[in-house]
């Protein structure tokens, strides 16, 4: 995993591009990328849906390009993430990203199988293409970045041996991720080597399929916030919370506070008066149960189904030891958040984990752990958790 200061500064790349948001100049960016020894090249701002806006610098000493892609802050690309809907696009044979040593069997596109050796990075398939599915309107947005920066691009890394990194929050780290993607797939130079571009994904929305969003975890690290609900916003988390939603209407049912009549219409209310002081309808164990049923129910690898992509860092909040918890049953459990101790720490997974599978209901925790200013705080927090495992070392 990369270290928190590394975390840090993408993340401060990733800002950076919403300055043109905040009535700022590019003057203002300049001088923030020349203090990190970067220069910047071009400055593009847009409001257009199906669109991103994005810098591009350089760093002549590291030979690195760097591509900041700006996040949703106005209507116009909140429509952009909106139009989630999973599309097929067409990777060509020299297009192709590799699978990772996790994967046995794959499905790509609709149907077609492919068998993959572990341990050995790559597929092969009889054809001259191959079919990915991501989400519609970032992938718009990405295809046409790709088609505007490319030629710089290419003459940079294909001619001058620069590296390219990549770095975006919410909607732009959904763009860097597929741009990353697309940008493999049009120079076949570049999958020699993993370092040679890098995207670092915060926030990043689901926007591809099971098989490709594991494929690009040589390449992609996606890095997740607590109860961030925008890794969590796609199909496949909805299907998850019907499944789990019919549990629910069955129980009602059984107590009689179904809402298929005045009476038991009357009690259902009733018992939303109650409140937290109310009992609650399962009991945590019963809700675990259902909630383990309705994930198993809901198959992983349906092609309407988009996940984070690449290596994802879980960053999250430590609850209280548990002997400082003893005396919260199973009821105080389910009706209040758990007590957290304001330490972070992180584990290596991938969109595919459970705990991104489900909605994260948290109060306002959900939007508020999207934030730039809650990603920050969160990182700096994991970097002092290993300035302290270090010291303990």
């Amino acid at each position: 995993m990369p270290p928190a200061a590394e975390l840090l500064e993408a993340l401060d790349f990733a800002i950076w591009a919403y300055e043109d948001s905040l009535s700022t100049t590019s003057d203002t960016l300049r001088s923030d990328l020349e203090a990190k020894d970067y220069f910047l090249l071009a400055h593009r701002r847009t409001s257009k849906p199906g669109h991103v806006g994005y810098y591009m610098a350089f760093h002549p000493e590291k030979k690195t390009v760097l591509i900041g892609l700006k996040g949703t802050s106005t209507l116009e690309e909140l429509l952009t993430d909106c139009c989630g809907r999973s599309v097929e696009y067409e990777l060509r044979q020299e297009e192709r990203v590799e699978l990772t040593p996790a994967v046995d069997k794959v499905t790509v596109g609709n149907d077609e199988s492919i068998e993959v050796e572990v341990g050995v990075l790559g597929i092969s398939i009889e054809d001259s293409h191959m079919y990915v599915r991501c989400h519609e309107g970032i992938l718009l947005s990405a295809r046409r970045l790709a088609d505007e920066v490319q030629p710089l691009i290419q003459y940079l890394s294909e001619l001058c041996g620069y590296k390219i990194l990549i770095c975006g929050h919410s909607l732009g780290a959904g763009a860097g991720a597929l741009l990353g993607m697309i940008f493999r797939a049009r120079m076949p130079w570049l999958l020699k080597g993993d370092d040679l571009l890098q995207v670092y994904a915060f926030a990043c929305p689901p926007v591809l399929d099971q098989a490709t969003a594991l494929a690009c975890y040589p390449f992609i690290t996606s890095i997740v916030n607590n109860s961030d609900i925008v890794p969590r916003a796609g199909l496949a988390n909805v299907a998850v919370a019907m499944e789990f939603l019919k549990t629910i209407h069955v129980r009602l049912t059984e107590l009689g506070l179904s809402l298929n009549g005045p009476r038991n219409a009357t009690r259902f209310i009733q018992k939303l008066s109650q409140g937290t002081e109310g009992e609650c309808i399962l009991t945590l164990e019963e809700a675990r149960v259902a909630m383990t049923q309705a994930l198993e129910t809901v198959e992983i690898s349906d092609p309407d189904h988009l996940y984070v992509p690449g290596r994802v860092i879980m960053m999250y909040e430590t609850w209280n030891n548990p002997e400082t918890d003893q005396n919260r049953n199973d009821s105080t459990k389910m009706k209040e958040s758990p007590p957290r101790n304001g330490n972070v720490e992180s584990f290596v997974t991938d969109g595919m984990t459970e705990i991104l599978r489900l909605f994260e209901v948290d109060e306002f925790r959900m939007f508020t752990d999207h934030l730039t200013s809650s990603y920050s705080s969160s990182i700096e927090r994991l970097s002092k958790s290993e300035e302290r495992k270090d010291s303990d070392a």
